[in-house]
């Protein structure tokens, strides 16, 4: 962990790595600038050391972020984003089906790649975060309960009507362009390629809509 930690990189520090770093803080100042810790309320505590209320564990998890540079991503209902200049982030995505073993790997994961591809520390840990959050609340309805499951759908029937919404502008723009070039298309041209239209295209097949105009090659 120690030669990890020397790499000079921004990393994802999680689960047992936490807790190596709560028995030997003396480590926490090895940790390269913009690493992104991922604490539950547990690991936090460990960490920190406890909170007499929320304000005060806020303030808490604010002089960490600062003292070593790094991004904290408190784990809980309302997961919590703090960067090394103090600033907060609260998470609004998510359900009570996600509060189960395994749900915190996917999400240390998932930043860790951001942080791969290039994304700045905190851009890889809100990202992350947010869609992690909005992944859970498709896939995590077996756990919960009646009441839990209504607000749920609701949730998915207004994405839904938005999807339907960007889906009709999305046909309506490949539509009037049709009608505005087909009539002038040169032989043998791809109309996607004169119409620039590659995104609204890959955006229809990501939903699976096969699209078809007469016998327009597209």
């Amino acid at each position: 962990f120690e030669a990890l930690l020397s790499c000079g990189m921004p990393m994802v520090i999680d689960a047992d790595a936490l807790n190596m770093l709560a028995a030997r803080p003396e480590l926490a100042g090895s940790m390269p600038p913009g690493c992104v810790l991922t604490p539950h309320l547990g690991e936090l505590r460990r960490l920190i050391g406890t909170w007499n209320d929320d304000q005060d564990r806020i303030e808490k998890v604010r002089t960490f972020a600062a003292r070593y540079g790094c991004c904290m991503v408190v784990k809980g209902a309302h997961t919590m984003v703090c960067s090394p200049d103090g600033q907060l982030y609260f998470n609004a995505t998510g359900n009570p089906g996600m509060a189960k073993g395994g749900s915190g790997d996917v999400l240390t994961g998932y930043i860790a790649g951001l942080l791969a591809r290039g994304y700045e520390p905190l851009s890889a840990a809100l990202l992350g975060v947010y869609v992690h959050g909005a992944a859970g609340g498709y896939r995590g309805l077996a756990g919960l309960r009646r009441h839990q499951l209504v607000r749920v759908g609701a949730y998915l029937l207004l994405e839904l009507v938005h999807d339907l919404g960007v889906l009709l502008e999305v046909l309506a723009d490949v539509v009037a362009a049709l009608e505005t070039h087909v009539a002038h298309r040169e032989p043998g041209a791809r109309l996607v390629d004169e119409l620039q239209l590659d995104g609204e295209v890959d955006y229809l097949a990501d939903l699976g809509d096969a699209l078809a105009v007469d016998d327009v090659e597209l």
